[in-house]
């Protein structure tokens, strides 16, 4: 009998194919989607003010080099004990008032999100919460490729201190 890990890092589920036994079926996970267009390197995110809302909550990220095929950047901030299940796929269809979304043009963005900001369940982002913050390629779509979803920034949890 051939046995399996009990967790793999989501950077091994996303960099390779991966095919393991499990009794006498086979499993498959996803790698990468050939036809999506590139990812952003992991955000970073830290914790910056005192208000109490999403306007604490700070961001980083760098757009990809080529944007030929990209229409724009969303970043989408999820609860940690919801980011596992998030994906390229689901963060493409949360709807537009859960995320801010950045133009192309090349270089880094970075600053904070604003008071009223919400997680992508819709909920106002608020201190004691641990946050993660993920954005995601938009392709245009005379590209005909996929959306790609950036790895998770580390996990942040807002502050409150008066």
């Amino acid at each position: 009998m051939r046995t399996t890990p009990h967790h793999l890092g989501a950077a091994a589920a996303l960099v390779a194919l991966a095919t393991f036994a499990c009794g006498e079926e086979q499993v498959t996970l996803p790698g990468p989607d050939p036809n999506a267009v590139p990812a952003v390197g992991r955000p970073q995110a830290a914790d910056v003010g005192n208000a109490g809302n999403g306007s604490d909550l700070w961001g980083r990220f760098t757009r990809v080099e080529d944007e030929s095929e990209v229409a724009e950047y969303r970043i989408l901030v999820s609860r940690a004990t919801s980011a596992l299940e998030l994906n390229a796929s689901i963060g493409a269809r949360i709807a537009e008032p859960f995320y801010v979304t950045v133009p192309t043009g090349g270089g880094t963005v970075e600053g904070t999100l604003g008071p009223e900001a919400t997680d992508i369940g819709g909920v106002t982002i608020r201190s004691n919460i641990r946050y993660e913050v993920w954005i995601l390629t938009v392709p245009t779509e005379e590209s005909g490729r996929n959306p790609a979803l950036s790895l998770p920034s580390a996990q942040v949890t807002l502050v409150f201190s008066p």
